[in-house]
């Protein structure tokens, strides 16, 4: 995702910590892998591994290009989940409104079976004014709750 404004100054691997993504996980991750791209800030946690949980965040120049990106950025991840899965293969992906949790925001989750094993994503995507952010974890097995993903949210919004 991509939005016209200034690079942004909140840190992902801040507004979610080591410790809370593997609260949400469910397993122990190190420190995460920073990398910014264009505005966009992005953090790795448990890169190269069987369970990946990433934080993005964005900036824009005002809440109305806010918006378009985070549609944009929910079709993305849609088209993205698909497209990392072999051909023929294809995931039960499903998203849900938040009611109540800034002034947008988005759960989704899905879940594939290949080769026997299930691999699950679990994310959510949230828009409060002009910042927009991000977290996804996907993993072999079933993916944290949406529950848990929107405590996590709430805990980001703090600290913003």
């Amino acid at each position: 995702m991509s939005v016209a404004g200034a690079p942004t100054s909140l840190d992902p691997c801040k507004l979610v910590p080591a410790a809370e993504a593997s609260s949400v996980a469910g397993v122990t991750f190190g420190p995460g892998q920073g990398s910014t791209a264009g505005v966009s800030k992005r953090c790795v946690y448990g890169a190269q591994t069987l369970n990946v949980f990433t934080v993005e965040v964005e900036q824009a120049a005002d809440a109305s290009t806010a918006q378009v990106a985070f549609t944009q950025a929910q079709a993305q991840a849609q088209a993205e989940v698909q497209q990392q899965l072999p051909p023929g293969i294809n995931a039960n992906f499903s998203t849900a409104d938040v009611a109540g949790l800034a002034d947008k925001a988005v759960t989704a989750s899905g879940t594939a079976t290949i080769g026997g094993q299930t691999l699950g994503i679990s994310g959510i995507y949230v828009l409060k004014g002009a910042t927009f952010f991000a977290f996804q974890d996907f993993r072999r097995g079933s993916p944290p709750t949406a529950a848990a993903m929107e405590a996590e949210a709430q805990m980001v919004l703090g600290r913003i």
